[in-house]
């Protein structure tokens, strides 16, 4: 049964409007009354496969679970075709879940965001909801929220042989950067690069592919963001996805067996 979900704040006119700027994120939903994000949300986010995200889902079903009940609706394509199932994960488990995805740079950056919107949706939405009135109400509800943190943490320790299994899996079926595609390969970045740039594959002097190697799927140029004191930078990546790292592979071959066919 697909989930009711909005964002909060969204309701009939004369809904509380201090929290306007809060509720506009794109990142946190209500879905059954609860702040959840979507796993299309985090696959976005972390520049992962949302198949990926899914498969992490049911491997750790029984450990999302401790955490209550999580959310699936069946989404429909714009322009039709099969529905995407989609998953939607409350707090402790979207942050149980980002502990077994690798520590890339994207991924620190969306878990520090993911945290940082949860907490303020809570913020928010704590001018619509009763506060504690007494000492012993505030010392209960603290000893709530300490009881589910030590809860992850067991959690987060207990399943943490899981995560090298997990990291192996990303690797092998999510894009890789240049860096990370040259340890695969085992070769440096630099040396990579200029392969990449001798056979073609890059135009000269940098590391962006040419279109008819991207329309192939074998890279995906992505747009990230380096937080500087002047402010924020954008600056351009290039993935290597599974494809692309084979064509690599099968073209180091032929240049170690001078069998190098023309691009």
């Amino acid at each position: 049964m697909t989930p009711a979900t909005k964002k909060p704040g969204a309701g009939a006119p004369g809904a509380d409007k201090k929290a306007g700027k809060a509720m506009s994120n794109d990142i946190i939903q209500q879905v059954g009354g609860e702040l959840r994000v979507s796993s299309e949300t985090i696959a976005q986010r972390t520049e992962v496969e949302h198949r990926a995200v899914l498969q992490l889902v049911s491997t750790h079903d029984v450990a999302l679970r401790s955490f209550g009940p999580v959310a699936f609706e069946m989404r429909p394509l714009p322009g039709g075709g099969n529905p995407v199932r989609v998953a939607h994960l409350n707090e402790p488990q979207a942050t149980l879940l980002m502990t077994f995805m690798r520590n890339s740079v994207v991924v620190v950056d969306f878990k520090v965001e993911l945290v940082a919107q949860f907490y303020r949706m809570r913020r928010e939405l704590a001018g619509q909801v009763d506060l504690p009135r007494s000492l012993p109400d505030a010392l209960r509800a603290y000893a709530m929220e300490v009881e589910k943190s030590a809860a992850l943490e067991a959690k987060v320790q207990e399943d943490a042989p899981k995560m090298e299994a997990f990291e192996q899996f990303l690797g092998a079926a999510g894009d890789l950067d240049l860096r990370e595609t040259a340890q695969s390969l085992d070769l440096g970045r630099t040396r990579l690069a200029d392969f990449l740039r001798r056979q073609g594959f890059f135009s000269p002097g940098s590391t962006t592919p040419y279109q008819r190697f991207v329309d192939r799927g074998w890279f995906r140029p992505v747009t990230r963001v380096s937080q500087r004191p002047e402010g924020p930078k954008a600056y351009q990546v290039t993935l290597v996805t599974p494809a692309g790292r084979e064509a690599i592979r099968e073209r180091l071959e032929a240049t170690r067996s001078n069998l190098v066919a023309v691009v």
